[in-house]
């Protein structure tokens, strides 16, 4: 399982930074491209990055950046 965080485009960037400096790495990412919920179609995406650290934190971290269209 992992613990999801809402993050901003800088907090991103630097939490890639400093799991990268432990050596946790980048299990998936993901932009989406469309949205199933009606009252935000269109209008905002998503970036999903997904760290392997199920080994050192005991779950997978999943950092979710906002990303207004």
């Amino acid at each position: 399982s992992h613990i999801g965080i809402h993050v901003t485009e800088q907090e991103m960037e630097h939490w890639i930074k400093e799991m990268e400096s432990f050596n946790i790495g980048i299990a998936q990412e993901v932009r989406t491209i469309s949205h199933t919920n009606p009252a935000i179609a269109g209008k905002r995406t998503y970036r999903y990055v997904v760290f392997n650290s199920i080994g050192i934190l005991g779950f997978d971290l999943k950092l979710i950046q906002r990303i207004d269209l």
